[in-house]
């Protein structure tokens, strides 16, 4: 900061060389700090670079000492052993020599214009051997933003996320035009693998294609939507399912701009103009006209500043638990609240037989996007190549043509030895009929925590997903006394290509349930846990209802007693030309599973926690305690993976 002649102050910048990669405060600093230690390397320096794909990466200058080969993949190594993943340059760059300025420092502004080789990967020393091995290599050194891989080498080894693996997939089947799920990707999920999942696949059939059709009118809602249309019937407080995200905005906000861009994105998107009814014993959507979609402005510039924070905390928790007649489009609210000049906060609350978090990703992506054309910039659109009713249709098509009684088979193998519930640590005793009523605790699990784990992960060959869903999974069966451990995650249904820009609700919940030995490490009940959710997958074609409504003593339990999700980060974040947008955390105080675990990844390089609990079934303080239970475990499983399971969880409880 420097102070002006007239007094103002003015920000300069950092001192430090703190970075914000994809959502994550990166130090460069700390990153060069271990190359130091690196066998092989004389000097390094970290800097960024702007992506191909416009956003910033990290990039690691290198010289290596006389005589001495450096791969890109033995640094990568030597990295991941100590660094989260965050924290991995996606590129490697060799040069004779670092430059310097006259007082002995790293020239950084010198670095980017100098020559240098691309350190190639080890990758067990086999490049791609095939054009199909090639073209798969050039998609995930896009995706992956790694320079150099070999065909052996693990996906998640190289930086990959299971989010990520949908994106790789969807661009995998667009480019060679054969089918591809995520279970068969997981099950080797190496250059190789795909290579050779595609080639068998390819030659037995193709993809069954998505077509776009002129006037769909009606259609048969799919069965998520059914699933939350009879939900939405009996729960007590409707707005459990809705789906919400607000950020404020610091700067101006051009209403019009806003306006126009909101319009846009409604016309792009059907999803947005969908209502549903019954037809006989069926319910359909339909897209209706909606005239003039609206931003919904409220102004408190009027009130007292010392009462604007707590009437922004009511307005709030008002948008939030908003309650829709899924009858009547459009089943969304668009709310801007401005405080005071320059300084607004935006609420968009949308029912979930419409979304799921990805495509509110999608329509704050589109939003930015409309607002600056809107502003008169050249804009370019995604294509979309179909619509939420075309894809209603496919895959209503696509059931009908499984094989059910295989995978109806399945379920009954994997839930017969569960008991039908789980005896949860609560402290209320539940009523007779369940309000529905929700709260939540917050806590942190610290980088190195998630840096352990993480390690872990590349260690299985197995997603950051597995290791964090392990660590749930395994302390509740710990905490609850139960071999058998049932809880419910969501999977987004987005392999196919014609489906990554539109929004909808493609999220299925699919039930994990796996036999828990808490004698057994850590690491082998990862092992374990990994193989279960393969297998879930490969038997996703049934809906969550009906899965449990195969066996008997699962029919009449209210659902799934516990929940887990890992979300993206960067998904909450989102800003307009001209402002600064923080994420406001919002909760509808209601409660989908009576135990819910949600991670995501912070600023810092750890995971933000969230338990959210139903408040019949827990008090505040029980939560509290079980939160940070939770907490101390994930930490001593991450310091001894090969302990027995059951005393990292004892040791942590007392």
């Amino acid at each position: 900061m420097r102070r002006r002649v007239d007094g103002t102050l003015e920000y300069l910048g950092r001192l430090d060389r703190q970075v914000k990669i994809l959502g994550h405060r990166v130090e460069p600093d700390e990153i060069e700090a271990v190359l130091a230690t690196c066998p092989g390397l004389r000097s390094a320096s970290v800097d960024t670079r702007v992506g191909a794909d416009g956003t910033l990466e990290l990039v690691a200058y290198l010289t290596s000492m006389a005589g001495v080969e450096v791969t890109a993949s033995s640094v990568r190594r030597h990295l991941q052993r100590q660094l989260p993943s965050q924290f991995i340059p996606a590129r490697y760059l060799l040069l004779d020599a670092l430059p310097m300025t006259p007082n002995g420092k790293v020239d950084r502004r010198a670095l980017e214009g100098m020559p240098g080789a691309v350190l190639a990967g080890d990758g067990g020393g086999d490049p791609p051997r095939t054009p199909l091995e090639l073209g798969i290599a050039r998609i995930w050194t896009e995706m992956l933003r790694v320079e150099e891989m070999g065909i052996h080498d693990s996906f998640f080894a190289l930086g990959g996320n299971s989010l990520l693996a949908l994106r790789v997939i969807a661009a995998v089947q667009r480019r060679f035009g054969s089918p591809l799920r995520l279970a068969d990707f997981l099950r080797d999920p190496t250059i190789a693998g795909m290579a050779a999942r595609l080639g068998t696949q390819a030659s037995s059939r193709g993809m069954q294609p998505m077509v776009r059709t002129p006037n769909p009118g009606p259609v048969p809602a799919t069965p998520e939507q059914v699933n939350l249309w009879l939900t939405q019937q009996l729960v007590p407080d409707p707005s459990a399912y809705n789906v919400v995200h607000a950020s404020r905005l610091k700067g101006v906000v051009n209403a019009e701009f806003l306006e126009r861009a909101l319009q846009t994105v409604v016309g792009r998107q059907d999803i947005l103009r969908t209502q549903f009814r019954l037809d006989g014993e069926q319910l359909r959507q339909e897209v209706v006209p909606l005239t003039g979609p609206r931003v919904e402005w409220q102004d408190l510039r009027g009130v007292p500043v010392a009462e604007r924070e707590s009437r922004l905390a009511q307005w709030m928790s008002e948008a939030a638990r908003v309650e829709f007649d899924l009858a009547r489009a459009p089943l969304w609210r668009f709310r801007v609240l401005t405080l005071d000049a320059g300084d607004q906060v935006l609420v968009i609350t949308l029912h979930h037989t419409l979304v799921d978090e990805w495509s509110m990703h999608l329509l704050l992506t589109e939003l930015e996007l409309a607002y600056r054309g809107a502003a008169g910039e050249a804009v370019v659109f995604p294509e979309l190549p179909i619509r939420f009713a075309d894809y209603a249709l496919w895959n209503q098509a696509r059931l009908a043509e499984a094989d059910l009684k295989m995978q109806e088979d399945f379920w009954r193998r994997c839930l017969e030895g569960y008991r039908g519930t789980m005896s949860l640590p609560s402290d209320l005793p539940a009523p007779a009929v369940p309000t529905g009523r929700g709260a939540r605790q917050m806590g942190t699990v610290s980088r190195d925590v998630r840096g352990a784990l993480q390690r872990l992960a590349r260690e299985e060959e197995v997603s950051e997903f597995v290791v964090a869903l392990a660590g749930w999974m395994i302390w509740l069966g710990c905490r609850t006394g139960e071999r058998q451990v049932l809880i419910g995650t969501p999977v987004a249904q987005r392999e196919r290509p014609e489906v990554q820009h539109l929004a909808g609700l493609f999220l299925r919940t699919l039930p994990l349930a796996a036999s828990l030995d808490p004698g057994q490490s850590f690491r082998s009940l990862v092992r374990r846990i990994g193989r279960v959710v393969l297998e879930a997958l490969a038997h996703d074609a049934i809906p969550l209802a009906q899965i449990l409504a195969l066996m008997p003593r699962l029919r009449a339990a209210p659902g799934l007693p516990a929940g887990f999700a890992l979300v993206d980060r960067r998904w909450a974040e989102f800003r307009l030309p001209g402002t600064t947008g923080t994420a406001v955390r919002i909760h509808t105080e209601t409660s989908k599973f009576p135990l819910l675990l949600v991670l995501t990844p912070d600023l810092e390089g750890g995971w933000t926690v969230v338990l959210e609990y139903s408040a019949d079934l827990f008090s505040p303080e029980r939560a509290g305690v079980l939160l940070g239970e939770f907490q101390s475990f994930l930490t001593a499983v991450s310091e001894d993976p090969h302990a027995p399971a059951s005393g990292a969880a004892a040791a942590r409880a007392r």
